[in-house]
């Protein structure tokens, strides 16, 4: 069970990172 917590916990904050890429990349 706590597995699938952290994976989920992973893929949320590679999401947060990816999309603050986006948005730095964006905003230059």
């Amino acid at each position: 069970m706590s597995y699938i917590y952290e994976d989920l916990c992973l893929q949320r904050y590679l999401k947060c990172r990816f999309l603050r890429a986006v948005k730095m990349n964006s905003s230059q």
